[in-house]
């Protein structure tokens, strides 16, 4: 997850120089003065190098639906022609 922090120049100014005194960048001064311990090289971020298939990554997020129909892609144009005469019957076409 990233986080932007909008400081005025004087407040980069401040921190970059307080950081640079403690021999620390910017953002391991801020999450040592949170007493936030930060990562250590090699150690994944929470969810980062989990495996699974894309089933598990998607799972929730795709469904599906029964029409009750089985022959959606047959006789498609006879359906169709079907739909749109009983249209111009009922006076809406």
């Amino acid at each position: 997850m990233t986080l932007v922090l909008e400081l005025s120049k004087t407040q980069e100014a401040i921190l970059r120089k307080r950081a640079a005194e403690v021999g620390q960048e910017p953002v391991a001064f801020l999450l040592a003065a949170a007493g936030i311990p930060t990562q250590t090289d090699g150690e994944p971020e929470p969810g980062e190098g989990e495996t699974g298939t894309a089933f598990d990554l998607f799972a929730g997020l795709i469904g599906g639906f029964s029409s009750g129909k089985t022959d959606l892609s047959e006789n498609t144009g006879t359906a169709f022609a079907q739909g749109m005469a009983e249209k111009r019957r009922a006076g809406r076409l």
